[in-house]
Formats: C-alpha cells, structure tokens, sequence
C-alpha cells in the first residue's frame, strides 16, 4: 500500500538510505510553524537555497494548505497523512534541472520517483542534525544520553502545549474567517489560556537549570539550538 512504501524506512531492518545517492526536499507551508522550523534550521545551515534551488542539499517545496495542496493524491502519495512538513529523499536521477521536465513533473515528486520520506517537524529536525552532521549546537548528536534527551523533550513539549495554543488561537481568531469556516469563540478562548499556561512554564520551568533551579538564557541550556 501507499503508507507501508512511504513509511518502510521506520523499519528498523531497512536499509540505511540517509546518506547514500539522492536528493533531498522538503515539502512546507511557511504559515506552518513546524514548517518553519524545518525551514529556519536547513537556511541557516546553508542547507537550502531558495534562490539557487539548484545547489540546495534540501530543496524547499511549498504546499498551499489554503489552497488544499495537502488534500491532493499526489501529496498524499508521499505523506499518507496528509500534513506539512514532510521530507523527502529522491530516487537516485530522478531529479531533473530541466525545466520543461520539471513542469511536467508538477508540483509533487511522483511516487515511483521517492527512494524515502519522513514526517513529524521533530523527526525531522533531528534527522536532518545527524544526516549532516550539523554542529552540536543545533542538536548534540555527540552529546550525552541526558544532552539529547533534554532537547528531545522540549521538542515534544512544544507541540501539546505552547504550538496547540498558538495555533488554536490563531485559527479561530484569523485563519477561519479567511477560509470561510466558522470559528469557535469557545475554543479561542481555551487556546488562549493554553498558550498563557505555556509561556507560564516556559519562564518557571524551561528557562530554569533543572539541577540548580538558576534561570538560564535559552530553553535547554546556555545557547540557542533547534527546541
């Protein structure tokens, strides 16, 4: 079926594609926040190039969620679930710079031409980290057990808490209207006091040392990283 060829690559008997022949791209929304962050971490690591696509290593591919390019059987070809960001390693040759190839290609890689593809924005952060051996700064893939973890959990943190209220919040107050969806006033209001909660918990908690309890500059440690 479709999801067992996309996802096969979580078998832990498959073989290592990560770093072998293929390019990568990675399918976003920019009004996504998982999105962006994927994005934010492959530009300042000079990963992506928007204006030479070309000479990406991860080539940025937009998804229009307001225009339900996410709804389509091309994209869900290559994320059965339907959702942004997903990566995505091509099929050795199967990318053309031609541009007449490229239009007929359209907007999705064709599926026969997918070798391997990830969802998940913390799935594939933390891939993207390690299959570039990316400084520890961003992620401490040479770090500790206990490194890795710490910025592990933040990452999960994020997505039931501080991203729930910030998108609830946002969706019923902004997005709705302009999708001619109604919004719900009840639910704005619980993503509110979600997102109140979270910043709360970021300051008692996120920004404080887990050992000593001394407030610290950055969640996780003493300098910016991917969380």
């Amino acid at each position: 079926t479709t999801t067992h060829r996309t996802f096969s690559c979580l078998d832990s008997s498959s073989t290592d594609l990560t770093m072998s022949g293929g390019k990568y791209e990675i399918y976003v929304d920019s009004m996504s926040q998982p999105s962006r962050a994927c994005m934010i971490l492959c530009r300042a690591n000079h990963l992506s190039d928007v204006d030479a696509p070309h000479l990406s290593q991860v080539r940025e591919k937009l998804v229009l969620i307001h225009k339900k390019d996410h709804r389509s059987e091309a994209y869900r070809a290559l994320n059965p679930l339907r959702q942004v960001p997903v990566l995505v390693r091509r099929a050795e040759g199967s990318v053309s710079e031609n541009p007449a190839q490229q239009k007929a290609e359209g907007k999705f890689a064709p599926a026969n031409a997918v070798a391997w593809s990830l969802p998940e924005s913390c799935a594939i952060l933390t891939h993207i980290c390690q299959a570039f051996d990316l400084p520890d700064k961003w992620y401490p893939s040479r770090g500790t057990l206990e490194e890795r973890a710490a910025v592990d959990s933040a990452l999960h943190w994020f997505h039931t808490t501080l991203r729930k209220g910030c998108g609830g919040l946002t969706f019923h107050k902004v997005v709705a209207h302009n999708l001619g969806v109604t919004p719900s006033e009840a639910i704005a209001q619980d993503s509110q006091e979600r997102l109140i909660r979270a910043l709360e918990q970021i300051e008692e908690c996120w920004l404080r040392d887990g050992a000593s309890g001394a407030a610290q500059r950055f969640i996780g440690g003493g300098g910016p990283h991917m969380a």
